[in-house]
């Protein structure tokens, strides 16, 4: 199948190779139109009609995790229903050709009229007032970390998670909650990277561990112009390499706080350069990098002192980080 999230794929926008209980199939699936651009779907079946059938069900589901009627197409419509309402999308908009993350519910606004807005997060089932923007925002930062973080269709069992659990208790899909449980799910691969106990995996570093370590770092100080993009190569700050031997080489290369991730045009361009050299020549590029990029750049004032502590403590830093939010001295302490 096609990787609908892909930047610039506008093809069965919502055929992902999800490989456990929900798969595409039938008139359900076959629209042409992307969905990321926001127009309404037209095919066997009408727009109107999914809004109704799923607005419909999901009251039916309430409180008790059950399929309907026990209709194959109606738990089919159920779950795209789900889909479309609580799993991120590229949004292609005002000319942009690359596109952003987006999450965005189907929304009725007269008997044949209709419009998307942001998913909806509520504290209480039919409540008026709603957290969406916080939450909707703190959803889509936390998926989308793990849309970059596993890129092939093979392993984005993530989507085919949070699906299975939508199914099995729809209340999630409109309520706050719902950010507890992506997170929840991000941070088990995090959890056992951390108890496993070697931070100095160089190249080898899981991508979101250190994806999940910038979403908790824009939690904390809620940089609007930080976004996830498909940033797919581990960055040594101090290079493994120095450029021509004008700097010595440095055996703790490989260590976690000399890690971060960055696009591949970014780290050829990096190449071999010392981190002094790295700030002052690329700061464009820092300023619209990773978060733990932009840490690490802030705190270079020297070749020498990078490597005499400056390093270590940032590496000190960002591991506390993620084991309190992880909760990993409270499981090694179980053990």
């Amino acid at each position: 199948m096609v990787d609908a999230h892909a930047p610039g794929i506008e093809v069965d926008a919502h055929a992902h190779d999800v490989e456990a209980q929900t798969h595409w199939h039938g008139a359900v699936g076959r629209e042409r139109t992307a969905h990321a651009e926001r127009r309404p779907v037209r095919d066997d079946v009408p727009v109107d009609v999914r809004l109704e059938v799923g607005e419909r069900h999901l009251e039916a589901l309430h409180g008790n995790g059950q399929h309907g009627d026990g209709d194959g197409k109606v738990a089919l419509l159920q779950a795209r229903f789900l889909f479309d309402k609580c799993i991120i999308k590229r949004e292609y908009a005002g000319g942009d050709t690359e596109g952003r993350w987006s999450l965005k519910e189907l929304q009725r606004t007269s008997k044949k009229g209709h419009h998307y807005r942001n998913t909806r997060f509520k504290q209480r089932w039919r409540e008026r007032g709603t957290t969406s923007d916080r939450t909707n925002r703190e959803v889509l930062m936390l998926e989308s970390c793990l849309r970059v973080s596993y890129t092939s269709p093979k392993v984005m069992h993530w989507i085919t998670e949070l699906l299975c659990a939508l199914v099995a208790e729809p209340d999630l899909s409109w309520s706050y909650r719902f950010a507890s449980f992506v997170n929840d799910y991000a941070r088990k691969a995090v959890q056992e990277w951390l108890v496993a106990g070697d931070s100095a995996q160089g190249v080898n570093t899981p991508h979101v561990v250190l994806n999940y370590l910038d979403y908790l770092l824009w939690r904390g100080a809620r940089k609007d112009d930080f976004d996830f993009e498909f940033r797919t190569s581990v960055e040594h700050w101090y290079p493994q390499n120095p450029s021509d031997d004008t700097f010595v080489r440095w055996g703790e290369v490989d260590r976690f706080g000399n890690l971060c991730l960055v696009q591949r045009n970014v780290n050829s361009k990096f190449s071999n350069l010392n981190p002094v050299a790295k700030k002052s020549t690329y700061q464009e590029m820092i300023a619209g990098g990773s978060l733990k990029l932009r840490e690490m750049a802030q705190l270079t004032d020297g070749v020498d002192s990078w490597k005499g502590g400056v390093c270590q403590r940032h590496e000190e830093e960002m591991l506390a980080l993620l084991r309190e939010a992880c909760g990993v001295d409270v499981l090694v302490e179980a053990d």
